[in-house]
């Protein structure tokens, strides 16, 4: 969306033959929070009361209630401790039909208690399964349909989750048929010697993909496949209906190594030495578990145990005498497995035969911390409809630097009460000799003969720019890992407007907001760079390893055509939760950008219903307006501004136009939550931010951050240092008024924190969103919530509107 930047930027488990339970475990961020009570994570379980395992601030001894089916123990007072997972564990017998349902919980006296089920229920033995998504699948196991060599089939079912069933594994499937050989083994006789592991088939699952694997001697071949459950979809559908790479082969994975997904990575061992490897998942790479694997300090797992993953925790036992070690699992860490958290004994009724499989559901709102303000919980019970409207290019200080200029009485502070950090006079860069200090534009004074269009021109703001802005050409710089100065602005852009900022009066809408209700000056955009791959971090938690513009040309229009990393979108998808939308105000380059870069080419399903013009999850802004004032908006609604119109009307508060309205359509869109019969204000949660800071000076310095992907690397970057300070704005009627909100964590806000913050409303479990290490860690924002009871909605004042400030016409006319 930057016509500068476009000017400027060129474009097995296991593989011995054994079938263990497979899931995903989460990555959890482990850091204390110092300002604000952290949240913690419910343990959900089954069957009745127990003691715990020992009385601390890690668990309670508060009787259980049901919630959708789940018994689900009070959360202990959130300041303390560190998050207990939510987890259920199916165990099979190879002897036998029957299955057992236990509950997970590493904090209480038995790691397993058994979960009450419908006598004789069971599943067929050789039947396999794994959790995919928010779903189980259970394939297998493979029967002959005719006398040629490819004449197998593999039937399956795709299993929604039902807490409340005896006999969980027996639902109605949402999907059910036959895999033809074929689709996996599509040229018989070339991949083994021994036939037994011609028709040997692994699937691993990646919450949005399915990898499989035919682990032969000699060469492991894989391929990955896009799940897609198609929900409203034909019941005989198939839920990986493409592959997403390629068929081709591991450089050192073979028959004898087992994989085990663990978040955004994979477990590799080498069952006849013991020896664990670890390699980053990385689906938009053609060999998905990503070259080189990631260096890191693994114990050896004796040949004879067996192992499966529960959240982010690592079970090993031994099937002689089911003694087990548990690990819980961080693979940024350089020693990912550490010491056992824990070690003991399997209930007596598993045995040698027994092999155990992960499940992690959607988590269940806490009904017993809904009524505390700040919490996740809170949170969940009163919102039911959340709004983001990402914007263009500004940074904090040049919109919001002035919001408590006369200071800091009658803040409410989240995260950490000290004071706000605003813009000031005393900042400066220098620049051919002279210095020029931040100011307010035009004295901050709104007139009709002055058009809100600073700078005039658009900065410089590409990746290239924006190191030399930061640190201003000093050396090592990034390299070196030097603090950024923020000494380079006005060098590199030619240009002292960059250090202007407009003020409340000026822009009256974005500041009344800000101040009516909450305000983070603790907001960075995810890395240093342009449009594209910063809005490619809010919406899917990383950059895709890309660090320049691609929203021209042939590489914008083929772009949907190339594997990616999954969205936000394809995440809650995978997890059946299809209650969202992207509402779009102007075509641009002949496609609805988000859709089209973010989205297109992921869900075969939602794919071919946009195509066909329909609405149900791509829909023009003016629907937004119909469904807001209806109370009918989705769950999660995503909208797009008028990115760039020369003749006017450019919504998106990009340089170089006039800005008034972007504040027109932002006030438009805050009455209608607001203040539209059958509008739900009360139950509405409205985000409002910007991509990045177009070039435009902020003082704060931004910090060193997680990398995003283990291997990712462009032009000597590793996307690990955030960009400039960027406006986020909260508003709902639970927060209260002149509210400014920070992460109380040493990880501030970024833009991955929205989607954390999506995903945790939505009880998606961390372990099962694979966007990457930057998410996987992101701080949430529950607790700028800290109003006990809604407030009514304040009225905003429109600042004066210049003569020509007024908007043209722009494109409607898309190709989905």
């Amino acid at each position: 969306m930057l016509p500068r930047e476009y000017s400027t930027n060129a474009m097995l488990p296991p593989w011995s033959g054994r079938a263990p339970g497979r899931s995903c475990p989460r990555l959890v961020q482990n850091e204390t929070r110092r300002c604000r009570p952290r949240r913690r994570t419910k343990i959900a379980r089954y069957g009745p009361p127990r003691t715990p395992r020992k009385q601390s601030a890690l668990t309670s001894s508060a009787p259980l209630r049901t919630l959708h089916g789940i018994r689900v123990r009070p959360s202990p007072p959130p300041a303390t401790g560190a998050p207990l997972m939510v987890g259920l564990v199916f165990s099979r017998n190879s002897g036998t039909d029957s299955y057992g349902v236990w509950s997970f919980e590493p904090e209480f006296p038995e790691l397993l208690t058994p979960v009450p089920k419908q006598p004789g229920g069971h599943m067929a033995r050789g039947e396999q399964l794994l959790q995919l998504g928010g779903y189980l699948l259970a394939w297998g196991p493979a029967r002959r349909t005719g006398d040629k060599p490819l004449d197998f089939e593999y039937p399956y079912r795709l299993l929604p989750w039902d807490a409340g069933s005896p006999d969980p594994l027996n639902v109605p499937p949402l999907k059910s048929g036959s895999w033809a050989m074929e689709k996996f083994f599509p040229y018989p006789g070339v991949y083994s010697f021994r036939p037994d592991q011609e028709r040997l088939l692994e699937l691993i699952p990646f919450t949005s993909f399915l990898m499989s694997c035919i682990p032969a001697t000699g060469r492991g071949t894989y391929q990955l496949w896009n799940f897609d459950p198609d929900p409203a979809g034909p019941a005989d559908g198939d839920p990986i209906p493409a592959e997403y790479t390629a068929q081709n082969a591991f450089q050192t994975i073979q028959s004898g190594h087992e994989l085990l997904p663990v978040a955004n990575y994979a477990l590799d061992r080498n069952i006849l030495s013991g020896e664990l490897r670890l390699w980053s998942f990385d689906p938009q790479n053609s060999a998905p578990l990503s070259v080189p694997q990631v260096a890191a300090q693994l114990p050896a797992i004796d040949p004879s145990h067996r192992m499966t993953v529960v959240g982010d925790y690592l079970l090993a036992w031994n099937p002689a005498d089911l003694a087990y070690r548990l690990w819980r699992v961080d693979p940024t860490a350089r020693a990912p497995l550490g010491e056992p958290v824990r070690t003991g004994t399997l209930p007596g009724a598993l045995d040698a035969a027994s092999t155990l499989t992960g499940f992690q559901p959607r988590l269940p709102v806490d009904a017993t911390v809904t009524a505390s303000p700040g919490t996740l919980d809170f949170m969940r019970q009163r919102i039911k409809h959340v709004v983001f409207y990402m914007l263009e290019s500004r940074s904090f200080d040049s919109v919001l630097g002035w919001l408590y200029e006369t200071g800091n009485d009658g803040i409410h502070f989240v995260g950490s009460d000290r004071p706000f950090d605003g813009a000031s006079e005393a900042h400066y860069n220098e620049a051919d000799g002279r210095r020029f200090p931040q100011k307010k534009y035009n004295g901050g004074n709104p007139t009709a003969d002055h058009t809100l269009n600073v700078p005039a021109v658009d900065a410089f703001h590409g990746y290239a720019d924006s190191l030399m802005q930061l640190f201003n050409g000093s050396q090592p710089g990034y390299a070196g890992r030097e603090t950024p100065n923020m000494g380079g602005f006005v060098r590199n852009t030619v240009n002292p407007e960059v250090m202007d900022a407009l003020t409340p009066a000026q822009l009256g809408i974005v500041n009344g907001l800000a101040r009516a209700y909450g305000v983070s000056d603790e907001w960075f955009c995810s890395l240093p760079a342009g449009t594209d791959v910063n809005r490619a971090f809010s919406v899917g938690g990383s950059a895709e390893n890309l660090l320049y513009t691609y929203e021209l040309g042939n590489r914008y229009e083929y772009f949907p055509m190339t594997p990616r990393r999954p969205s936000i979108w394809k995440v809650l998808y995978s997890y059946g939760i299809t209650d969202w939308r992207i509402y779009w105000a102007m075509c641009w380059q002949n496609f609805v950008f988000t859709y089209h870069l973010y989205l297109k080419g992921q869900i075969p399903s939602v794919d071919s219903v946009v195509t066909n013009q329909g609405t149900q999850y791509v829909s023009k802004i003016e629907h937004f307006f119909s469904d807001a004032r209806a109370g009918t908006l989705p769950a999660f609604s995503y909208l797009e501004p008028i990115w760039f119109n020369p003749s006017g009307g450019t919504t998106s508060y990009h340089p170089s136009t006039d800005v008034t309205a972007g504040e027109v359509q932002l006030n438009e869109l805050y009455q209608a939550l607001s203040q539209s019969e059958g509008a739900n204000w009360e139950n509405t949660l409205f985000f409002i931010t910007f991509s990045k800071n177009g070039g435009l000076y902020d003082h704060v310095p931004p910090p060193y951050a997680q990398r995003p992907w283990p291997n990712d690397e462009r032009d000597g970057f590793g996307y690990d240092l955030l960009g400039p300070r960027v406006p986020a704005i909260v508003v709902s009627p639970w927060i209260k008024e002149q509210t400014v909100f920070r992460s109380g964590d040493p990880v501030p806000f970024d833009s991955t924190s929205f989607m954390a913050t999506l995903l945790e409303w939505l009880g998606v479990p961390r372990a099962q969103w694979r966007l990457g290490d930057r998410m996987g860690k992101a701080p949430t924002f529950e607790a700028a919530l800290n109003s006990p009871e809604p407030r009514p909605p304040t009225v905003l004042s429109m600042p004066v509107q210049p003569p020509g400030a007024g908007g043209g016409s722009v494109d409607t006319s898309c190709d989905p």
